[in-house]
């Protein structure tokens, strides 16, 4: 899956906790925190499957790396 960049704006309270989850090696870095949230938003989202974007479950794993 090829990627593209983006900006994205937040409270800093939120990103203080993401920081805070890289620093527990929660995550490994601000994009891959952003793209975990997102694939389980979409994976809870009643209208969007996963299976429409293309992503399959080891996508989702490889996202999570507490899986």
């Amino acid at each position: 899956m090829s990627k593209t960049g983006t900006s994205v704006y937040m409270d800093r309270k939120i990103l203080y906790w993401i920081d805070e989850k890289i620093k527990e090696r929660v995550y490994r870095n601000r994009s891959h925190a952003f793209e975990y949230a997102v694939a389980q938003l979409m994976k809870n989202d009643r209208h969007q499957r996963l299976d429409y974007w293309s992503l399959t479950v080891s996508d989702i794993k490889h996202i999570n790396l507490q899986n």
